[in-house]
């Protein structure tokens, strides 16, 4: 059975069984690397916001067998536990001077994203984009995301440049730096092997970490802990590894590992890059690395 027709038989039977009070809607929302995920959203008269649902495992579950019925109960269950009460008041994403001090920035892919960048403002970075979020905070609906688009920023009468001198000041102070050998984060799992020579670069909250290469003087600072030049594997959107480039001298070796682990490991919505990178202490630059032949 079609995707869409999953969608209809699932928002016929969450009517049934919420009545008028909740408004039910069924959408395909398009996440990060151009990724589709099928999403109910339910959102109750009196409210100003709508939980998202995310259907895929449903769907999934459905086409083994699991019944309509089965997959509401659970769907309301997952909208029981998450909805919230009373009203979001959201007017502050109106005013600039209230959601500046919490602009942040992270980085994605730029060509699997092409549709995306074209809604929101961005700044190349080599294959990658820095796009801009405001970092959610709310001690009712807790921590989140949202995208800015061209129309918040034409709305707010600001620019490319100043929203990153916002996230170059903002990102580091919300999401402090990570940075550690894998044998930290591992322990004496493989103690004594390339563990302790390879380094792990995120934030503390360890969710959309890469964006810390971004951070002023981090590169330097892990350039002073390898002891010198070195390579970058964009490991996820959350994280990249680094590792001195004595350790392998063999770049495409390494870029090889790179495309197997983001083809069978890596979450299609989490690859940052098929590509790998090098930090060269002289010119205090990170360089895309360039795959001979290609």
């Amino acid at each position: 059975m079609c995707e869409d027709k999953f969608l209809e038989i699932i928002k016929e039977e969450i009517c049934k069984r919420v009545g008028e009070e909740i408004c039910v809607n069924t959408r395909k929302v398009r996440k990060n690397n151009n990724v589709v995920y099928l999403a109910v959203l339910l959102q109750q008269k009196n409210q100003n916001i709508a939980p998202t649902i995310y259907l895929n495992e449903f769907y999934e579950a459905y086409q083994q067998g699991e019944s309509p019925e089965a997959i509401t109960d659970k769907i309301l269950e997952i909208y029981e536990q998450g909805k919230v009460d009373e009203p979001v008041d959201m007017d502050f994403f109106l005013d600039f001077e209230k959601v500046k001090d919490r602009i942040a920035y992270r980085l994605i892919n730029a060509d699997k994203n092409k549709e995306l960048l074209e809604k929101v403002p961005h700044i190349i970075y080599m294959d990658l984009a820095i796009c801009f979020y405001y970092a959610f905070h709310d001690n009712v609906l807790g921590e989140g995301m949202i995208l800015i688009y061209n129309s918040h920023m034409d709305m707010w009468k600001t620019s490319h440049e100043e929203l990153m001198q916002l996230a170059e000041r903002n990102t580091p102070e919300l999401f402090p730096e990570l940075l550690v050998t894998m044998e930290e984060i591992l322990g004496d799992i493989f103690e004594g092997q390339m563990s302790s020579k390879l380094y792990v670069l995120s934030n503390q909250q360890k969710c959309h970490g890469a964006a810390a290469l971004l951070y002023p003087g981090i590169l330097q600072e892990a350039a002073a802990k390898l002891g010198g030049d070195y390579y970058v594997l964009p490991s996820s959107v959350h994280e990249v590894l680094l590792l001195k480039k004595q350790e392998y001298e063999d770049s495409g070796v390494l870029q090889d590992m790179i495309e197997d682990a983001n083809a069978n490991h890596v979450l299609e919505e989490e690859v940052l890059s098929d590509n790998l990178y090098y930090y060269d202490v002289v010119e205090e630059k990170l360089i895309q690395v360039k795959r001979s032949g290609k």
